[in-house]
């Protein structure tokens, strides 16, 4: 099920003619939503991370609300404080540590937010604040697996549930005036998740994160960074990203921070410094997916979508639920680009056909030859890949199926021949041995004749087992001849 949700200017919009840049029509960026923008990119973890950007704790409530967690609701103020005492426990049982009594026993457990965004030089609250919710983090996100194993909803419904709340927060942006041209939703078929767990060695059922997948399509490039960092803080959070799923060969995150006049002071204040961003202006090879084409563009990005269990079921007093919390998390498959870059994504070696035939033409490779496609592969490369003549026969495992099918739609389907199991290696040699010694000589003297006549041997095994005969005719000439020798 495909769902597109277009996002058309407004007439009233046209007919006062914006020509408000992007930048004016969005929120100003923080430097927590630049170093999110960072993260989503790189495709790295928050656990790796040694310092927050939050000032105030209205921006600590926003990061709770895309996460659907609300500290106004008595649950979700006590799902917080059981956290933070598992975090507390375990980091005591396991390493040990002392902690002040602000990150042991802060007022507020939202405090801990700010008191890890404090800058300056090496900060004893500062760093044990940030160790304290790395573990929350990892905590809560465990027993939300544990939770979405024992749920009754299947995993349909999830996804599900999850396009519809995705689709209904974009119908929101358009209020916004966000520079947005598409936003639409579709599944992946089942033919095209067996292709991609064919196509690859180290590939099962559960590694299929993109099951749901979203494109976004801005009016421009220079719309892509305000535009991701908007959806960040309103539609998805930014701290359930899979780490090493991200691929991004479309913005240069250095550059657009240089090239922007409100953006460049954040340059130095990044917790880790921009040059280790790799430019992607020159890249030609596509990032992430092998069987794109060279030319191929876009920032993909997987993330972990919350869902509310005890609204969906309607069980909010269910002690089950307060046990693991209420929230599990959906895999979802994210997609930005420009429209220009859309554009030319799908012309030429880019069109998905293409990048369908590719893949195809890998499954069946694997499937029909195996390990063999690679031991050919090895043989040309130390044979200095060049091949002075090619075996006459189909050019890929696909021509090949498609010949055998053309040659059987000609005529009437033959009748299938029995199988012929095969013999071990170290017995068919025996037998072929064996079979050399035990011809008799009159069989050697038949088989010789039939060589120098060039007459073929004949099918059947047993005529090849008669001794020679003499016709009648020859016999007598033979004695006479052998007589007058004699005399």
């Amino acid at each position: 099920m495909e769902r597109n949700l277009y996002v058309p200017r407004r007439d009233a919009d046209i007919l006062r003619l914006d020509l408000r840049s992007s930048q004016d029509r969005l929120l100003p960026l923080s430097l927590a939503d630049v170093e999110a923008v960072r993260l989503i990119l790189r495709g790295g973890s928050p656990i790796d991370w040694h310092r927050l950007n939050y000032q105030t704790l209205d921006e600590v409530d926003e990061f709770l609300r895309v996460n659907l967690l609300d500290v106004r609701d008595d649950r979700d103020h006590a799902r917080l404080q059981y956290l933070h005492r598992a975090a507390i426990r375990y980091l005591q049982r396991n390493f040990k540590f002392r902690f002040p009594v602000e990150v042991e026993s802060p007022e507020d457990v939202r405090h801990l937010f700010l008191y890890a965004s404090e800058q300056g030089r090496l900060n004893r609250v500062q760093v044990l604040a940030c160790v304290v919710l790395k573990t929350m983090h990892t905590i809560n996100h465990l027993e939300a697996r544990e939770l979405l194993l024992e749920t009754p909803i299947s995993e349909a419904e999830l996804i599900q549930i999850v396009q519809e709340q995705l689709l209904a927060r974009a119908r929101q942006l358009t209020d916004s005036g966000l520079p947005i041209v598409h936003f639409y939703g579709s599944r992946k078929g089942r033919d095209s998740m067996v292709n991609k767990l064919l196509s690859k060695k180290a590939s099962r059922a559960s590694d299929i994160l993109d099951k749901l997948r979203f494109r976004i399509v801005t009016e421009s490039r220079d719309d892509l960074l305000p535009v991701l960092a908007f959806l960040l803080r309103r539609v998805f959070p930014w701290n359930q990203v899979t780490a090493g799923e991200s691929s991004n060969n479309l913005l240069d995150f250095h550059r657009s921070l240089e090239n922007d006049r409100q953006l460049r002071p954040y340059l130095s204040a990044l917790q880790v410094s921009a040059d280790l961003e790799n430019s992607v202006a020159d890249q030609a090879a596509p990032v992430g997916n092998e069987f794109s084409g060279s030319s191929y563009r876009m920032i993909n990005f997987i993330i972990d979508v919350p869902v509310r269990l005890d609204q969906l079921l309607g069980r909010s007093g269910d002690p089950w639920l307060l046990q693991k919390g209420s929230i599990v998390y959906v895999g979802c498959e994210f997609q930005l680009l420009d429209q220009e870059t859309a554009f030319v994504n799908e012309q030429g070696e880019n069109a998905h056909s293409n990048y369908k035939g590719r893949q195809q033409d890998r499954v069946a490779a694997r499937l029909m030859w195996g390990l063999m496609a690679e031991e050919r592969t090895q043989t040309r490369k130390r044979r200095g890949g060049v091949r002075l003549s090619r075996r006459k026969g189909p050019q890929s495992p696909l021509d090949f199926t498609r010949e055998v099918e053309s040659a059987e739609d000609v005529g009437s389907r033959p009748t299938p021949r029995a199988p012929r199991p095969a013999l071990a290696p170290v017995i068919a040699a025996e037998a072929a041995r064996s079979s050399r010694t035990e011809m008799s000589a009159a069989e050697k003297v038949l088989s010789t004749l039939r060589r120098l006549r060039s007459v073929p041997e004949p099918v059947e095994e047993d005529s090849m087992l008669e001794p020679m005969r003499l016709t009648d005719e020859e016999r007598p000439q033979q004695g006479s001849e052998s007589i007058a020798t004699g005399d």
